[in-house]
């Protein structure tokens, strides 16, 4: 369940939860910070990161918020991620910026504590908003390791690529191996 402080009522809190891009969350107008989306589950969860896609973000998203848990859902809320300054780059297209932190186990809970939103239409907004459980470098070398990843075995190749990082790194297995192309 997905509830949050306040909201336009035709445009709930549960529209950043159901993957569609098209509804979104909107605060009600003029909001007063700070403001609070909150998913709540009945069975514990574990996580480590969150996704919080928006449009128009310039505009009208969050830039400066927490990212909070719950063992019970309720009370005892625990700052897990903090972000004073989202670099959000345009209005008219989705963005989607992801916070990271160290893995929570066993929470009921997750919330976003909005302390400053872009409001330059009287409101902010959201569309879509994620909680994922991602493997850990640990874990995603593990698994390439275990060949559960079929693109490890692919060849890589590419049309223009940087000498220092070239497309083979792409998949050898290794996840802090990356590629840079050069556009001329």
């Amino acid at each position: 369940m997905v509830t949050s402080s306040g909201q336009n009522v035709n445009y709930p809190a549960g529209d950043v939860a159901d993957e569609v891009y098209l509804n979104e969350y909107r605060s009600e107008s003029n909001p007063q910070f700070p403001y609070y989306i909150t998913f709540n589950w009945e069975e514990g969860k574990s996580f480590s990161e969150l996704a919080m896609t928006a449009n128009n973000c310039l505009s009208g998203a969050p830039y400066d918020f927490e990212v909070q848990v719950s063992s019970d859902g309720t009370s005892g809320w625990t700052t897990v991620a903090e972000v004073k300054e989202v670099d959000w780059y345009t209005d008219g297209m989705y963005e989607t910026q992801y916070i990271d932190f160290a893995k929570v186990e066993n929470q009921k809970g997750c919330r976003i504590k909005i302390n400053q939103a872009n409001t330059k239409n009287g409101y902010f907004k959201l569309s879509e908003v994620e909680v994922n459980s991602i493997p850990t470098p640990e874990d995603r070398r593990r698994k390439l390791s275990e060949n559960d990843n079929l693109g490890i075995f692919a060849v890589a190749n590419s049309t223009s690529a940087s000498a220092q990082y070239p497309a083979n790194l792409l998949n050898d297995g290794t996840y802090e191996n990356g590629m840079v192309t050069i556009n001329f």
